[in-house]
């Protein structure tokens, strides 16, 4: 049996197939990635720009025409914070199922910081004993921190890489601009009541994009697979003096994600400092094995925990 999986994001959206091949063990042999920036000026304005909403009905229509190439079963899929923050978002959603036959779920947060959590438990090796989890998103962030089956505590934020970034009109960034992004972060994450009371973890498994594209300076960097505690506030230390232009530059930057990696880059110090970690390895599995373990398991066809395996030359773009 074949699955889709769709998740729609703020800036990006995704889409994977994956054949169940027994119980325990899954092949992916589809994904695509296409930024759409759907949250753009959302957070201004609260509404969904027309032209966002065609980039995105148009990349459906695409995962539609592939699925329906390579027999795909059934397609699920969420649709998270740019959705359900906007006035528009419902309307939105209507719209994508009236054109392209593909009904998304807009997911509250905490239903979303469920599936991440539940994405992570089901295929991430580190998963294991006491773990905490981050993922910053272009209009939220998850955060969890985990043992076994048992949940100490699972939140989503209001802060996101993309929001933050629509704070920002110029590069350098102007000081006080950045402060009060600091602020804000500091201050939705200290109303948590408990939160001094989480337990403290060494380190964290990052998931996003975000988390992805600082590793990728952290290795061009030399800092290995990790994003250490100290490295990172120096990264974020110069990226606050940079041009954009500067920042293209930057060893192992992606291009795509040159206006939204400050941003994300602070929210991810500041919850390393409120978890007490001190450094950040990244996690693949995310939102998307969380929707996916939950069609296996509606299926009954789930595991407790699987094994996915990337069949070799998998269209990957």
């Amino acid at each position: 049996m074949r699955i889709g999986v769709i998740d729609l994001g703020t800036n990006s959206i995704r889409f994977e197939i994956h054949e169940w091949v027994r119980p325990g063990f899954l092949k992916c042999f589809f994904r695509k990635k296409v930024m759409v920036r759907l949250g753009q000026d959302v957070y201004k304005t609260s509404q969904l720009q027309v032209e966002a909403m065609k980039r995105t009905e148009d990349a459906i229509v695409q995962f539609k025409r592939e699925s329906s190439k390579l027999n795909v079963a059934s397609i699920v899929g969420a649709a998270t914070s740019a959705v359900r923050d906007a006035k528009n978002g419902k309307f939105f959603i209507k719209s994508l199922k009236d054109s392209t036959g593909i009904s998304l779920k807009v997911i509250s947060g905490i239903d979303e910081a469920r599936l991440i959590l539940k994405g992570i438990r089901s295929f991430e090796p580190l998963a294991t004993g006491v773990f905490s989890f981050v993922d910053i998103g272009g209009g939220s962030t998850e955060i969890g921190v985990a043992r076994d089956e048992q949940i100490f505590h699972l939140e989503s934020y209001p802060l996101g890489a993309a929001r933050f970034a629509q704070m920002i009109d110029a590069y350098p960034p102007d000081a006080n601009r950045l402060f009060e992004i600091r602020r804000q972060v500091r201050k939705v994450l200290g109303e948590n009541v408990g939160f001094k009371e989480w337990p403290k973890v060494d380190f964290i498994l990052g998931a996003s994009g975000t988390v992805k594209a600082l590793m990728k300076i952290m290795k061009a960097t030399g800092e290995g697979r990790k994003i250490p505690r100290k490295a990172l506030a120096v990264l974020v230390t110069d990226m606050s003096k940079f041009s954009l232009a500067e920042m293209a530059k930057i060893p192992g930057m992606e291009e795509e994600r040159v206006d939204l990696i400050l941003p994300g880059a602070i929210i991810l110090e500041e919850a390393m400092d409120f978890l007490g970690a001190k450094k950040v390895f990244r996690t693949k599995f995310a939102l998307r094995e969380g929707i996916l373990q939950e069609e296996l398991e509606r299926l009954q066809l789930a595991s407790s925990r699987y094994e996915l395996e990337e069949v070799e030359g998998m269209t990957r773009v």
